[in-house]
Formats: structure tokens, sequence, C-alpha cells
């Protein structure tokens, strides 16, 4: 019989802390531990098997936080104020979010860039036998889970690094370069131009061309002028219209 291995135990979604700045808070609920990346979609003329998605920005919503409202004075009130108070300095705060696991073990999330955008106190109603509880959100500039190749690495990326060619768009059409960048593909075009040019250039030349000092009425090339479309009988000097 194969051995299924160690099973592993999922980690309790209530044992879990809280650190702004430098102090911990206990926290009844925690909430807005995720990421969204924003979705371009490039619809490719002669591909109609599917669409090209590729990545954009990532937005990070602001972490939603409640504890039981059991002292007047609220520091988190006091810190919120901190931020909508004019005259007083305005200093962003890091932290983490800490879940303790089994066995000693624990997953953090931290963030930077954190400041609270909204305080909210606690609901009344006679009729409910609850406690008061109050809330704030944090905003912040990115929030990542330790040790699973996020943080500052996550956070400088950007959609420059993903480019069209990984989704299957081939850059080098422009231009009929061979290259994989847009860059390479553009010059080659150009350099196509000039070449072309360069000859129409020469043909124009070659056709014009001739000896001799000024003609009749004044003119300031002599010779023979040679006509610049196909072979016509020529009688002599001065036939061609």
């Amino acid at each position: 019989m194969a051995n299924p291995g160690k099973r592993k135990e999922a980690f309790p979604a209530f044992h879990f802390e809280v650190t702004i700045g430098k102090a911990s808070y206990p926290f009844r609920s925690c909430s807005g531990l995720k990421s969204e990346t924003k979705v371009f979609e490039i619809e490719e003329g002669g591909q109609n098997a599917h669409v090209h998605k590729l990545p954009g920005q990532t937005h990070f919503p602001p972490l939603v936080l409640r504890q039981g409202f059991c002292d007047p004075s609220s520091p988190l009130y006091k810190m919120y104020l901190e931020f909508v108070t004019d005259g007083k300095k305005k200093e962003r705060f890091d932290g983490f979010v800490r879940q303790i696991g089994p066995n000693g073990t624990s997953a953090k999330w931290q963030f930077k860039g954190g400041w609270i955008s909204k305080w909210e106190g606690p609901d009344l109603d006679a009729t409910k036998n609850e406690v008061s509880i109050e809330a704030i959100e944090v905003c912040h500039e990115g929030i990542y889970l330790v040790g699973s190749g996020g943080g500052a690495k996550a956070g400088e990326g950007g959609a420059a690094d993903t480019g069209g060619t990984k989704a299957g768009i081939s850059l080098s059409t422009f231009g009929g370069g061979t290259g994989g960048s847009l860059g390479s593909a553009l010059s080659s075009g150009v350099d196509k131009l000039k070449a072309g040019a360069a000859g129409i250039a020469s043909k124009v030349s070659g056709a014009f061309s001739g000896g001799g000092s000024g003609g009749s009425n004044g003119g300031s090339s002599g010779g023979t002028e040679k006509p610049l479309v196909g072979d016509f009988p020529t009688g002599g000097d001065d036939n061609v219209a």
C-alpha cells in the first residue's frame, strides 16, 4: 500500500497578530490580504482562436482591521488623526500580519508605506447583545507573503518585464525584422526604406546624366536627354520631347 505521506494541517483563522510600526494590536479580524493584477486584452488580426492577455499594474486593497472598542482615548483613532490633521507630520509606517500555524509554524505578510485612511466607530443598537467594535482601513503600497518570492522583487517588476513575445505576439512582424524587439524591427524597416530611396535616386540620376556645356535656350545642362521609361527611337539629339 502506498504511503500517502505526512498530512499537513491547515492554519487556523483565529490565531494571528498584527503589528503596525513597532506596536502590536489585538485585532478581532483582519481582511484585505489580497493582490490583483490588471489584465490588458490585445486582439491580433488574423488570430481568431483567442485574445492575448497581458499583465498590467498590480493593485492592493486596504487592510481592514477590527477590534473591541474598549478605550475612550482609542489609540487607533489618534493614529488616524495624524493623517487628517493639518500641521502634523505625516509619517507612513510599515507592518506585518502574522498567522500562527500548527507545530510552531507561522506565515507572515509584510506591508510597506501604510497610512490609516478610515476609522469607523461602533454601531450602537439597544436590541443587540454584542460588544462594541471599532475598525480602521490601512492603505499601503504593497503586501507580500514573506518567503514566497514576493517583497521587493515583486514590487519592482512591471508590465515591461512581460513582453508581447511571451504571449505569442511576434514583434518582428513590424518592418520584416528578425529580431525579438520592436526597436530592432523598426530599425530594419528604416534601413530598407533608405536602401529603396537610394535605388530610386540612382535611377533618376542615371536617366538625366550627360556631358557638354549649356544647351539651347539658356539650358544649364547640355548633352542628350534620356527617356525615363521605355526605349524610344531617337533620330539624333534633342528629338525627345
